[in-house]
């Protein structure tokens, strides 16, 4: 049976696609994974200096699942996050999205890819403070399609941002600006953002870590909705126990290398 969730496979030949059969899916790819790694390796440069911070990370990643990633600070955490998301390319090793070899793939196509597929939420909200909450909402569709694109479909994309803000508890902000908001209707806002190109895949970047305990409860609520509701698969990397605990499933890097916790 076809996964539901799994994006249609696509030949890249540098910046061209086509409808071309792709070659055997890879041995690292099982057929529930919507995204794998292969000994991923990563490491920054300060001066003359090279720090490692993964070292060979082997990660497969269960489509509709929610996965938490936990691990020291400097663990390699958000790096690993960032190379899911095309944000960072590894020094070596693997990055595979459904059967297709993403790590290979061109600036433009990765572009591509994360406009399509991949949902972002960080700890910043990163919400343009001059625009209002369903204007923030809508800017992804805005660079998606382009002005003349986005403006003939724009009653279109509109009911889809509205449709999001009523499902993360919003429907009463929709003309209210940043500075008008919370700090969890503010993440809240960018969890609608993140959903309105409606991707398979939404990794988050510490989403809480801004929140007092209440707001982080109440976004994390809307994340296991989403799930639940929408069968996104969800990556999340945190530094909080009790949202480890009520994942699909809990990764720690340590050292640079993945342990599965459970």
């Amino acid at each position: 049976m076809n996964n539901p969730l799994r994006a249609p496979s696509i030949r890249v030949t540098g910046d061209r696609t086509s409808d071309t059969p792709t070659p055997p899916v890879h041995l690292s790819v099982t057929r529930e994974s919507l995204l794998s790694t292969v000994n991923l390796c990563k490491s920054y440069h300060q001066g003359k200096c090279s720090v490692p911070v993964l070292k060979g990370v082997d990660l497969d990643i269960e489509s509709g699942k929610f996965t938490a990633i936990v691990g020291k600070s400097g663990s390699g955490k958000s790096t690993l996050l960032h190379l899911l998301g095309t944000l960072d390319s590894p020094d070596s090793g693997e990055i595979w999205f459904n059967a297709e070899r993403l790590d290979q793939w061109s600036l433009r196509r990765k572009d591509q890819f994360r406009n399509a597929h991949v949902g972002m939420i960080f700890q910043f909200y990163h919400l343009l403070p001059e625009l209002t909450t369903l204007e923030n909402v809508l800017v992804p569709r805005m660079i998606q399609h382009g002005l003349i694109s986005y403006w003939r479909h724009r009653s279109k994309y509109m009911r889809r941002a509205m449709e999001l803000l009523a499902l993360v508890g919003l429907e009463h902000r929709l003309h209210h600006k940043p500075n008008q908001l919370s700090g969890g209707e503010m993440q809240r806002t960018a969890i609608a953002r993140a959903l309105i190109s409606d991707p398979v895949l939404l990794l988050a970047d510490e989403p809480t870590g801004n929140l007092d305990s209440d707001s982080g409860r109440d976004v994390v609520d809307t994340l296991i909705k989403l799930k639940q509701q929408r069968q996104v698969t969800i990556v999340m990397v945190t530094h909080d126990e009790n949202i480890a605990a009520i994942a699909d499933r809990v990764i720690a890097l340590v050292d640079g290398q993945v342990q599965i916790r459970r």
